[in-house]
């Protein structure tokens, strides 16, 4: 199974579908998947694959980021020169689910301050 159905199915599991595969159509991008969490459709950000520099064929990095323009909004990545991508996806999914949750929760507290107020 190809590490991209693995990153699907670990994100499906978690709620998350694609909603779109595009790319930048740079050399150094192979292609980004939006992705939306199913339990709030506000909720999106882009998984990215990133090819290596030497060899435009081989992905080198995957960055789960919010802003596909702003290098500095990436929420983690995974460098495939290194094993054990098992592992490494495990975490890569931990981390976004702990953003998700991050935002969820200041959202709610938006909500109660904005009822509190009227």
């Amino acid at each position: 199974m190809s590490f991209k159905v693995q990153i699907e199915n670990e994100l499906h599991k978690n709620y998350w579908k694609v909603i779109l595969i595009d790319s930048l159509n740079e050399w150094w991008e192979d292609e980004h998947w939006q992705i939306q969490w199913k339990y709030h459709m506000g909720e999106q950000i882009y998984i990215q694959f990133i090819n290596d520099f030497e060899d435009t064929l081989r992905i080198r990095e995957i960055n789960a980021i919010r802003n596909l323009n702003d290098k500095n909004s990436i929420i983690t990545s995974i460098c495939m020169n290194k094993r054990k991508f098992n592992e490494k996806l495990k975490e890569f999914i931990s981390e976004i689910e702990e953003y998700r949750k991050s935002n969820e929760n200041k959202n709610i507290r938006k909500i109660k301050r904005n009822r509190t107020s009227e």
